[in-house]
């Protein structure tokens, strides 16, 4: 599903931003001095695998809102609204 919405130019802040396992220990770096390396969090680093999170907030434009969705129905193969 995150390449359907980076195909569409719709960024997916998990799956765009903390790509990379070391890029989840990168993220936590004050957390460093505990001894973690990659494969040391493996829920956490599962998770940050197959999760993404949609972009849809508060105050956001009501298109943008609509264009989001649509993406989500063609992803999952319904029909965007009429």
């Amino acid at each position: 599903m995150a390449e359907h919405f980076k195909r569409r130019g719709i960024l997916l802040l998990i799956s765009d931003f903390y790509d990379e396992p070391d890029a989840i220990l990168e993220a936590i770096k004050p957390l460093r001095f505990l001894g973690n390396e990659p494969g040391s969090l493996p829920n956490t680093e599962h998770v940050a695998e197959e999760n993404f999170s949609v972009p849809l907030w508060p105050g956001m434009p009501a298109e943008a809102q609509e264009r989001v969705v649509d993406v989500v129905r063609s992803a999952v193969g319904v029909g965007a609204r009429a």
